[in-house]
C-alpha cells in the first residue's frame, strides 16, 4: 500500500520481516509542508505522488532521501520528518 506523504508527531521504528518497503523522506519546514498541502494542484491535501516533489528539489530547500528496507533492516523515523 502507498500511504500519502505525511508527518507523524511521534518517533517510530520500522522493521521488515518479509518483502521490501520503500520510504521517501524529506525534512520539510512546517511552512513548506503547509504550502504543499494547500497548493491548489494538490486539492487541499499533500500530493500522494511524493516522487514528483523529490524530482523538483529546486523548488524546496529540503533534501529528499529514498530508503529501501528489507528483511532484517530497521529504520528510525524521527517525529517531524515528512515521509511516504
Amino acid at each position: 500500500a502507498n500511504t500519502p506523504a505525511h508527518i507523524d508527531d511521534f518517533d517510530g521504528f520500522q522493521y521488515v520481516v518479509a518483502g521490501e518497503k520503500r520510504w521517501l523522506m524529506a525534512d520539510l519546514s512546517d511552512e513548506e509542508f503547509e504550502g504543499l498541502a494547500t497548493h491548489p494542484h494538490n486539492n487541499g491535501a499533500l500530493a500522494e505522488d511524493f516522487d514528483k516533489l523529490s524530482s523538483q528539489p529546486s523548488q524546496l530547500r529540503a533534501k529528499f532521501v529514498e530508503v529501501r528496507i528489507r528483511p532484517g533492516d530497521m529504520l528510525f523515523n524521527p517525529s517531524g520528518i515528512t515521509h511516504q
